[in-house]
């Protein structure tokens, strides 16, 4: 699907272009409660660049906004998962 509609997707989170008006709602119950414990592997060295980078490209493309502790309701893993149109990534003995 993604070759046959490649003009619909950009190889940058920047250049992706917010659609007016568009709200995305999950419809949870207000009662609804989620697991607040923090899973999370520590990143090894090599990641944290790559990482932090793609956090700070998201927060200027206005994907994500930071947030105060105390008012996160979820948390879950973050996958780092490199995207076969980047760089060649980390090798394994980085890894």
């Amino acid at each position: 699907l993604v070759i046959k509609f490649a003009d619909c997707f950009d190889l940058s989170i920047a250049k992706v272009i917010l659609v007016d008006n568009a709200i995305h709602r999950l419809n949870i119950p207000a009662d609804a409660t989620f697991s607040c414990k923090v899973r999370q592997r520590p990143l090894i060295p090599p990641q944290r660049p790559w990482f932090h980078k793609k956090l700070n490209e998201m927060l200027a493309a206005g994907i994500i906004a930071p947030c105060h502790p105390s008012k996160v309701k979820a948390v879950s893993l973050t996958i780092l998962a490199q995207k076969a149109h980047e760089t060649s990534g980390l090798t394994l003995d980085e890894i």
